[in-house]
């Protein structure tokens, strides 16, 4: 395949986004799947439906689109289990990140904010 002449011999591989819908169907249709990236958009923090994506032992990543409060942001940031996740997008909006701290974590992950 030639796009724009560019080789195509060396990909680097995608993910999908899971459409949005209830975290069951997210779930069904990830179980499905042959891709081995995910994506899952959710609005607002559901700490059940964290702990069922986690439980998927999968490379997903969890989309808000600005919607975690700075409580949602807390919680996500002192459960180590969230470190499962391939990372977190858009957890608040530009210049809402004062409420996190930087710091290291035990398993020496370092916690980052990253503005696009």
């Amino acid at each position: 395949m030639e796009l724009n002449r560019l080789a195509t011999d060396n990909l680097v591989e995608s993910s999908i986004t899971v459409s949005v819908g209830t975290i069951d169907h997210q779930i069904e249709k990830i179980n499905k799947s042959n891709w081995n990236k995910f994506k899952v958009k959710c609005k607002g923090l559901s700490k059940n439906d964290v702990e069922k994506l986690l439980q998927l032992n999968r490379n997903i990543a969890l989309d808000s689109n600005a919607s975690f409060t700075d409580e949602d942001c807390l919680w996500l940031q002192e459960n180590a289990e969230v470190q499962q996740f391939s990372y977190l997008e858009q957890p608040r909006s530009i210049d809402n990140y004062k409420v996190l701290k930087k710091k290291v974590l035990p398993t020496g992950w370092q916690t980052k904010i990253v503005k696009i």
